[in-house]
């Protein structure tokens, strides 16, 4: 399923573009759309539903951490430790942080991101409550941290991990894309018109240096990280 794209203005609730309010996880559209699906993923990207099991992520990998989260009427889901509520991945209600971090839950997203700290925005749109003992991911995190998060429905799970995707990789990619479609479009008008192909070194440079380029990347993946 294609990524529906979220407002990164509406701190901090996750709105959909030409929406207006938060996104309801329990009711709505949407929540069909998540009853026919296995996960329910959020990133810089939008909002995307899909079949498969996020169980499957690799925590060996690395890149890939988890917690267990249910499904809970606040939020797109919920950790507690027994009965007590200790952390709200993206809650539709207000958003409060607590005034002493030491006092919350510890688990793989609060020691990463100690006292806070994955989210800087100015106008983050949170309110801090000196009572509160729980942490509350809300947009603010999505964004400022570049966060990746999956919520595997029928396992409870939230798996979340840092986009550490670069600049230069972004780039390359956007021009790649842009270059295929070129290639393509000239292409069909060449069958169209019953054309030459003409020459075709440029493709087999661009061929040569995407190659080196997915090297390149796997190489700084699988010995640096």
């Amino acid at each position: 399923m294609p990524y529906a794209a979220v407002d990164h203005s509406a701190m901090p609730f996750i709105v959909l573009e030409d929406h207006q309010r938060p996104l309801p996880w329990h009711h709505g559209l949407h929540f069909t759309s998540r009853l026919a699906a296995g996960f329910t993923r959020l990133n810089g990207f939008g909002l995307q539903h899909g079949r498969a099991e996020a169980s499957r992520l690799a925590e060996a990998s690395g890149s890939w951490r988890s917690e267990p989260c249910l499904t809970s009427h606040e939020a797109l889901c919920e950790q507690k430790h027994g009965s007590v509520s200790t952390m709200l991945f993206f809650p539709t209600g207000a958003v409060a942080i607590p005034e002493d971090f030491s006092r919350i839950e510890r688990n793989s997203f609060t020691r990463t991101f100690p006292n806070g700290s994955s989210c800087t925005h100015r106008n983050s749109g949170r309110s801090v409550d000196q009572h509160d003992l729980r942490y509350e991911v809300s947009l603010c995190n999505l964004v400022d941290a570049r966060l990746d998060v999956v919520f595997d429905h029928s396992a409870g799970r939230v798996f979340w991990r840092e986009d550490s995707t670069g600049l230069a990789t972004q780039v390359f990619v956007c021009a790649l894309a842009v270059y295929i479609v070129t290639c393509v479009a000239n292409n069909i008008k060449n069958i169209v018109a019953n054309s030459e192909m003409g020459a075709l070194w440029h493709q087999h440079a661009v061929l040569v240096a995407t190659v080196l380029f997915i090297g390149a990347e796997l190489y700084i993946y699988i010995y640096m990280y």
